[in-house]
């Protein structure tokens, strides 16, 4: 599809006869882009007219992209904390990477100003919950004796979810787990759900016996049928 848009772009620009600057995405992920473009325009003659960072803030004002910027990093960082992410190492694995490790850079500062917001109100996120949980049940600060845990809506388990619920099954290897989900239901992605402790379930897990739920009352049978074909399209879903 990448090469398709390339050629029809080609393609375009050929018939209109235009003076056409060519660049990639892959330039765009390793921060060449903006150093060509500025190349080619001055070949072209073209003169800049430079803002001043405050006009730039102006402009990222008026389009609205304070609300598109939040909107994404209160995503990221119910992501980040949910699956216990640490920054030194995504700047890391991203040093090469000038627009992510930007990101990064601002993300840490809101990182921070959020973790002091929370503890001078005295107050914690659930991702907090749940990391504090999971610590205090590996340092033995809390005791279970559970037989049984039934977890619903599998396939939405974020990696932090995950290891609070393997540090509840370590403590009682007796305990027996029940899981109920749909890998095709998955949803939460945003939010830091991965899916793949779903569809890699005996890696995690071990040994399993899966039990399918193979009646419906939503639906007549045209549309499930229907809908069987198209979800298995995708040969990353479990075979159901």
């Amino acid at each position: 599809a990448y090469n398709d848009q390339i050629a029809r772009k080609d393609a375009f620009h050929s018939r209109a006869k235009t003076n056409y600057f060519k660049y990639y995405y892959d330039q765009a992920r390793d921060g060449s882009l903006i150093e060509n473009l500025d190349k080619d325009l001055k070949k072209q003659g073209v003169v800049y007219n430079t803002k001043s960072d405050s006009e730039l803030l102006d402009v990222f004002k008026e389009g609205n992209y304070y609300d598109l910027f939040s909107k994404l990093t209160a995503e990221y960082l119910t992501q980040f904390k949910s699956n216990q992410l640490d920054l030194k190492d995504l700047l890391n694995q991203n040093r090469d990477d000038k627009r992510t490790t930007a990101y990064l850079k601002i993300f840490s500062w809101v990182l921070s100003e959020y973790q002091q917001e929370l503890k001078k109100e005295n107050k914690r996120d659930y991702s907090d919950m749940i990391n504090d949980a999971t610590a205090w049940l590996i340092d033995n600060k809390y005791q279970t004796n559970l037989k049984w845990i039934i977890v619903d809506e599998f396939q939405d388990i974020s990696a932090g979810r995950f290891r609070f619920l393997n540090q509840l099954l370590s403590q009682n290897p007796n305990t027996k787990l029940i899981v109920v989900g749909d890998d095709w239901q998955s949803i939460y992605g945003f939010t830091g759900s991965d899916v793949h402790i779903t569809t890699k379930f005996a890696d995690s897990f071990g040994f399993f016996k899966r039990v399918d739920l193979d009646r419906t009352f939503r639906f007549r049978q045209p549309i499930i049928d229907a809908s069987a074909r198209f979800i298995q399209m995708n040969p990353a879903q479990l075979k159901k």
